[in-house]
Parts: structure tokens; sequence; C-alpha cells
């Protein structure tokens, strides 16, 4: 599964000096966004053998992305044998950044929307040495409340 090699992920990102909290969310973003595709380009391709992406190189790209741009957790590898490999919405989005908030220099909250919408998801950062990482997401769900998604 040549296919999942991280650097077809990771090609366009900055340093982690250069990254701001802006660029990290939409680095990740489009990072996975492109892992999901290939995900569900794979399952495709093979039909009936969604647990090999699980097991196999598909889930230590996913692992190697978040270590990269998000902060040290136990993040299980979360997507079911349906075939649901993105994140509500953002798979095939554009997302932009609505509000970027600074709290204190070690915290932040990035808030993203898809063009045209409400705002979709709030990143919570925190910075580590020179590079922001996300610790948290959140969703609005259909009563305008955030609530906690997976990472």
């Amino acid at each position: 599964m040549t296919e999942f090699e991280i650097s077809r992920y990771l090609a366009s990102s900055l340093a982690d000096e250069q990254r701001g909290p802006e660029d990290t969310v939409l680095e990740y973003i489009r990072a996975y966004q492109k892992w999901a595709r290939d995900c569900e380009a794979w399952a495709k391709a093979h039909p009936g053998q969604i647990e090999k992406l699980q097991r196999g190189a598909a889930r230590e790209t996913l692992s190697l992305i978040q270590k990269k741009y998000c902060s040290a957790k136990n993040r299980q590898f979360q997507r079911a044998s349906t075939g649901y490999f993105f994140y509500g919405g953002t798979f095939q989005a554009s997302p932009v950044v609505e509000s970027c908030e600074e709290q204190g220099h070690r915290l932040c909250s990035v808030t993203t929307r898809k063009a045209g919408h409400s705002p979709s998801f709030r990143f919570r950062l925190e910075r580590h040495g020179k590079a922001w990482l996300i610790a948290s997401i959140e969703r609005k769900d259909g009563t305008g409340r955030w609530v906690p998604d997976t990472l």
C-alpha cells in the first residue's frame, strides 16, 4: 500500500516554527482530506477489505499526520468499517478561517467554516515549543451548540 506514503500528505507543509495556528489547522485539514480521499478510493478498489485500511499503512499514515499537527494524546484509529473516512462534511469542503483568537501566548482557538455556511469546526491549539498543535476539536450541532468531535 505505497499509496499512503506520508510525503504525499505533507508535501506543502511549512516548518514548525513558521506555522501559525491558522496554518496548522488548514494544513491539517488539507492533509486529512487527501488521506480520506485516498482511503475512499482504496476502499472502492478493494471491496470488503476495509480492515486492511484500519490495520495497515493507512492507519500508520493517519498516526503520522496527527503526530505532526496534533498534541500527543491517545488517538485510536476511529474510522468504522462503514467507510466513513472523513470529518462531518469536510471531505469535499474548502474550509476558510472564520476567526483566530489567542488566549495567552500558549493557547489559541481557530474557528473554520465551509464557504457560504456558518462556522463548522472550532479547533483548540496549544503551543509546544515552536509549534502550534491541535489539542481538540468541536463542531456545531443542529441546535447551534459546540460539541466535542473526534480528532
